[in-house]
């Protein structure tokens, strides 16, 4: 009121041009009118045509909450964290087996990724070393001795991988950025903690890998292989050994015959929501179904209540999936929306 017409004509606005009054109000308890003035906005609204649209879902990576970077400081591994010491070695046998409560891997085809394994055994770098140097000289030896394979000793500093030949304080003959998973040679600097990286004479370069095939499988365990067998001593027939301290890590499946969805949806009038799921067949624990063929058509299923499964499926661990599924995720639901 009072003030020029913004169209441009000039002309003063000198009367309410619509009923109602305006209320304002800074506390939202106190309201005053406003005679002067009038809210104006533009409402804008959209009439949809018939149509379909798709939103593609996937799962995530299992144990993602508990990730970890593996040996070589580069790569996550998606793994749980295992009891402490969860690998029983046997003298003179390359078969070791792993405590993994409730792992779903219930088929000899599953991959497996352990990581954190070590030795208890370590010191410092005497003296730096160069990213070409082939020696090395220990702070103390205490407890460093050659493994069961070409009589290497095996050692890790920060993130890479050597071997060598042990003699009194020195490791000589080195070969540099043992494994490929691990860090390339690099120099590292006096005082560097330098780790005995084999346990009982096995390197851990066996142990703390990708495993392609596991065996004698049980609820809560299974057997992994080595190339290299160690060596315990002890008064029994066959002497075993429970290894690998409190923070070794290992890929699982996650098994299930019911699922149910928790998804927040809003249907309007005239709209629907449709839900389809891929799954992957899982082995129970005393089954033989075959594991790692996902569906190639969806099922449909209804958001947020529960579904029960003919058979037993499973969302795959990251190795599986890459080794065993050709890269395809394991679980899908795709919610096809119409209007």
């Amino acid at each position: 009121m009072g003030e020029t017409d913004i169209s441009g004509t000039d002309r003063v606005i000198s009367k309410q041009p619509t009923l109602g009054v305006l209320f304002k109000s800074q506390n939202n308890t106190t309201w005053n009118a406003i005679q002067m003035q009038d809210m104006k906005f533009t409402l804008h609204r959209a009439k949809f045509k018939n149509t379909t649209g798709t939103v593609a879902l996937q799962n995530k990576s299992i144990n993602e909450y508990s990730s970890v970077t593996e040996e070589n400081g580069t790569t996550t591994l998606n793994g749980k964290l295992l009891n402490a010491n969860p690998l029983t070695l046997t003298h003179n046998s390359t078969v070791v087996l792993v405590k993994h409560d409730n792992h779903g891997m219930y088929s000899t085809s599953n991959n497996v990724t352990i990581s954190g394994v070590k030795s208890e055994v370590s010191t410092t770098l005497a003296a730096a070393i160069t990213a070409t140097a082939n020696s090395l000289t220990l702070t103390s030896a205490t407890g460093f001795e050659a493994s069961n394979l070409s009589s290497r000793c095996y050692v890790k500093i920060n993130n890479e991988v050597l071997f060598g030949t042990l003699s009194g304080t020195t490791i000589s003959s080195l070969t540099r950025g043992v494994d490929t998973g691990y860090g390339v040679a690099v120099a590292h600097a006096a005082g560097s903690t330098v780790e005995l990286f084999q346990v009982l004479k096995t390197p851990l370069t066996e142990i703390n890998k990708t495993h392609t095939a596991i065996g004698n499988i049980g609820m809560n365990s299974y057997t992994i292989n080595l190339t290299t067998a160690p060596t315990i001593t002890g008064s029994e027939t066959t002497p075993k050994a429970v290894v690998g301290l409190n923070r070794v890590y290992a890929t699982e499946n996650f098994r299930f015959e019911t699922m149910r969805s928790i998804v927040s949806t809003l249907e309007l009038p005239l709209t629907s929501i449709e839900s389809k799921i891929k799954t992957t067949s899982a082995t129970s624990p005393s089954g033989s179904e075959t594991s790692f063929t996902r569906d190639s058509t969806g099922t449909t299923v209804q958001l947020n209540e529960n579904f029960k499964f003919e058979n037993t499926r499973m969302i795959a661990s990251d190795v599986n999936e890459t080794n065993e599924m050709s890269g395809l995720k394991s679980f899908l639901l795709d919610l096809t929306f119409n209007s």
